[in-house]
C-alpha cells in the first residue's frame, strides 16, 4: 500500500501541447495535498431493447482536474504563478547601490545625485537598505521615477542626506498576461514498485492565497489538463531539488498597505482565475489543446471595527488599491498587489457578547486605469 509520505510531485514545461515530455529534469515541487485526477466523460446509448438492460456505454472525452495545496514559500512557485497568470515569466532585477542616495519627506523620495535610477520604473516595486532611520528602509512601490528621483508611496520617509552606500533593489515581477505554458506533473509512488503517472496537456487555472490571523501562510493551485498516462518508469532525466526556503507565516506579514496607506488586518485572502478550456474535435478522446478565457481575481479582508473608514468605501463604491508584502527570517520577500480594487461586500459581524467586532469585507480587482493590470507579484531575494 502506498504511503502519502513517499510521494513526490513534480513538473515540467511542455514543448507541445499533451505530450510527454522525455529526456528533461523534472521540478519537484513541494505540497501539503494533491487531488489531480483523470476525469472521463462516458456517454450511454438511448437505445431502446426489449430486456431494459443499457445496451453500450462508451468513453467520449477525457480530462485532468484537481489541483495541489501547499505553504506558501519563497521561490518555490515562480513558474506555476506565472503561468497562472498568463505570464512568460518574471522580469529582471535591478540594483542601484550608490554612496549619492538621499530620502526626502517633502516628496516622499528617494534622490540620486549621481542619477542611477535610471533603469528603474514607475509602478514597480523596490526594496532599500542600507539607511540608518529604519523608516528609509524596506518595500516601497514607485510611483514616479527620473534618473534622479524616484517617488514612492506604501511607507512615510524620513529626511536623510547622502549617506555611506544606500542599495536600491528593483525586484523581478511579473503580471497578466496572454502566455499559455502547459506542463506534465509527475506523481512518484517512490515505496512501491515501478508505480508512478503523469498528467499532461496541465494548465494553471488559478491560485489563491491566505493570511491567516495565526500561523502558516497557505494556498493552492487549480489544474485543467487534457490526460493522464500511467507509467513504470520517469520519462525525464532526472529531478531537480525542491527549493528550502523557509514557510511564511502570519508573523513575516511585512505590512498590508490600502490606498497607499499601511492597514492592520486579522486577515487576508486572493482568489485568482484564469478561465481555461479544453479544445476537443471528433475522433479522439483527448483534448487537443486548451482556450484562454477571462480572468477573475477576488479576495477577503477581515479587520477589528475600528473606523468606517474602510467600509465606507464599500458602501460609497470608491476604488482603492491593496498589496501584502511578506519577508521571511532570512531576508527573502514577496509582494502580492492588486492595484485597482473594488469592495463588493461588507458588514460589521457582532457574534455576540464578549466579542470584538469585526469588519469582514470581500473585494474584486478590475483593470487599472493607469497600468491596464489586475495583478502584480515581485519578488526580491535576500
Amino acid at each position: 500500500m502506498a504511503d502519502s509520505n513517499r510521494t513526490q510531485l513534480s513538473y515540467v514545461a511542455e514543448s507541445t501541447f499533451g505530450e510527454k515530455v522525455a529526456g528533461s529534469a523534472l521540478q519537484i515541487l513541494r505540497y501539503s495535498r494533491c487531488d489531480l485526477k483523470l476525469t472521463v466523460d462516458q456517454e450511454e446509448s438511448d437505445e431502446i431493447v426489449t430486456n431494459r438492460q443499457l445496451a453500450d456505454i462508451a468513453p467520449i472525452r477525457h480530462g485532468v482536474g484537481g489541483g495541489f495545496d501547499f505553504n506558501l514559500s519563497y521561490g518555490s512557485y515562480d513558474d506555476l504563478f506565472a503561468a497562472a497568470m498568463g505570464s512568460a515569466g518574471f522580469s529582471s532585477g535591478v540594483t542601484v547601490s550608490a554612496a549619492t542616495i538621499s530620502a526626502s519627506s517633502v516628496d516622499n523620495s528617494f534622490n540620486d545625485s549621481g542619477n542611477g535610477f535610471g533603469a528603474i520604473v514607475a509602478n514597480q516595486w523596490i526594496k532599500t537598505s542600507g539607511f540608518a532611520d529604519a523608516a528609509n528602509n524596506g518595500y516601497f512601490k514607485v510611483t514616479s521615477a527620473a534618473a534622479g528621483k524616484l517617488i514612492v508611496s506604501g511607507g512615510t520617509l524620513t529626511t536623510v542626506i547622502a549617506t555611506p552606500t544606500i542599495t536600491v533593489y528593483m525586484g523581478p515581477q511579473i503580471t497578466d498576461g496572454t502566455t499559455e505554458t502547459t506542463y506534465n506533473f509527475e506523481e512518484y509512488f517512490s515505496d512501491l514498485s515501478s508505480q508512478l503517472t503523469v498528467f499532461k496537456g496541465c494548465g494553471i487555472s488559478g491560485f489563491n492565497v491566505a493570511l491567516p490571523a495565526e500561523g502558516r501562510v497557505t494556498g493552492r493551485f487549480n489544474i485543467v489538463g487534457a490526460t493522464e498516462e500511467p507509467l513504470t518508469s520517469s520519462a525525464g532525466s532526472g529531478y531537480t531539488a525542491a527549493t528550502t526556503t523557509r514557510i511564511f507565516y502570519d508573523t513575516h506579514l511585512d505590512k498590508i498597505v490600502e490606498n497607499a496607506t499601511a492597514l492592520t488586518v486579522h486577515s487576508w485572502s486572493i482568489d485568482y482565475s484564469q478561465v481555461l478550456n479544453n479544445q476537443t474535435n471528433a475522433g479522439s478522446t483527448v483534448p487537443d489543446g486548451i482556450t484562454q478565457g477571462s480572468i477573475t481575481c477576488k479576495g477577503r479582508i477581515e479587520l477589528y471595527f475600528a473606523t468606517s473608514t474602510l467600509y465606507s468605501k464599500f458602501v460609497n463604491n470608491t476604488e482603492s488599491s491593496l498589496a501584502v508584502v511578506f519577508e521571511d527570517a532570512a531576508g527573502n520577500g514577496m509582494v502580492i498587489e492588486i492595484p485597482e480594487v473594488i469592495f463588493t461586500d461588507g458588514g460589521r459581524v457582532i457574534e455576540g457578547k464578549d466579542g470584538d467586532i469585526m469588519v469582514d469585507m470581500e473585494w474584486s480587482a478590475r483593470s487599472d486605469a493607469t497600468e491596464s493590470i489586475m495583478c502584480r507579484i515581485a519578488k526580491f531575494a535576500a
